[in-house]
């Protein structure tokens, strides 16, 4: 039983080593330049992420986040259509600090077929760009069958492709996190003190 046990792990181990040291897996780019729908993560802002979904169409804000000031949601009902919506967090400055990607159960755009979408398919797609991830978990919840959570990760950003609350039937996500304080002081400047101040805007 052991002896049985022992084999296929290492089956399963070298059969990862195998897919990830191939060509496809060399890629070199690293997370820190990571973007999504064609946004620099780590140099956007609240203002260049409306902006830019606006102009790529096919996106709907959530009602609920469109007075936020830290957090975004766009359902996607005409562009991205793999997936349910594209969430964006931003600290007290608008700059990014997260960014996540909810994908439908199914669809044609992974399997040409309409099978549930497997966290391995999605990693596939990201070690084309990003080389091969820095870690593979293996995670399971209340006893159902296992699958595998992807991590790549440098200094500025964490990617992780995984499913919602560890549940092996959930819907995937890829979400991305900068390395960066949440939670940093508003930096005012002289146009906001301006907009801020109701005696300049009264006529």
């Amino acid at each position: 039983m052991f002896l049985n046990s022992f084999k296929w792990a290492l089956v399963f181990n070298l059969g990862w080593l195998g897919w990830l040291m191939s060509p496809i897996a060399l890629a070199q780019t690293p997370p820190e330049q990571a973007e999504l729908l064609g946004i620099k993560l780590t140099e956007a802002d609240m203002k260049s992420v409306r902006a830019h979904l606006n102009n790529l169409g096919g996106f709907k804000q959530d009602r609920a986040t469109a007075d936020h000031h830290n957090m975004d949601k766009f359902f996607a009902y005409s562009n991205l259509r793999d997936s349910y919506y594209v969430q964006f967090r931003y600290d007290a400055n608008g700059k990014v600090v997260s960014a996540k990607r909810l994908l439908r159960r199914s669809g044609n755009h992974f399997n040409n077929d309409y099978r549930d979408v497997e966290t391995q398919q999605v990693a596939r797609q990201l070690i084309e760009t990003y080389g091969q991830p820095n870690q593979v978990i293996r995670k399971s919840l209340n006893g159902l069958p296992s699958y595998a959570s992807f991590v790549w990760q440098d200094d500025e950003v964490r990617i992780t492709v995984d499913r919602v609350g560890s549940d092996r039937y959930a819907p995937i996500f890829i979400e991305y996190e900068i390395s960066t304080d949440p939670y940093v002081a508003k930096q005012e400047n002289e146009d906001d003190a301006e907009n801020a101040n109701p005696l300049n805007n009264a006529l």
